[in-house]
């Protein structure tokens, strides 16, 4: 039986990993670090697995799950998308995506949900869910429930 596809995109290894621990031996987990290659990825895969997008905003971002201000650390290790594009971005071309849900996961409370906006206006079924330590079953059994 081929497995359902989540893709991603986000910039964190951390939270790949989570994702992996939690749905990596039911699902096929595809990870974009950039906004080219997410699309890139959604080109090149069998749409009729694809179950779910989840989507980060800040590619690079300042800000780690706890909500501290890593800009300094991270800076170096984790390069904003070379392009400059952004989760909004990703929204912004994700015209004829529609009939697969999207989880906004990014811990950023101005622009997560403005993405979800968008998405809605687009036809999504959409919502935004922080990726933080309190909303980690929110979030695990939310995929749970669109994925499996």
């Amino acid at each position: 039986m081929t497995k359902p596809i989540i893709v991603v995109l986000e910039d964190m290894i951390e939270r790949i990993n989570w994702l992996r621990k939690e749905f990596g031996a039911h699902t096929e987990i595809v990870w974009a670090k950039t906004v080219d290659q997410f699309f890139e990825e959604l080109r090149l895969l069998d749409r009729s697995r694809l179950r779910l997008i989840l989507l980060d905003h800040d590619l690079g971002g300042i800000i780690d799950d706890n909500g501290t201000d890593t800009s300094l650390i991270r800076s170096a290790s984790w390069p904003l998308d070379p392009s400059g594009k952004n989760g909004g971005d990703a929204v912004d071309g994700l015209d004829g995506w529609n009939d697969i849900p999207v989880i906004v996961w990014s811990i950023n409370n101005v622009s997560a949900p403005l993405m979800v906006d968008e998405l809605k206006d687009k036809g999504f079924a959409a919502g935004w869910i922080p990726f933080l330590t309190t909303h980690r079953f929110m979030l695990s059994s939310t995929i749970a429930q669109l994925v499996l």
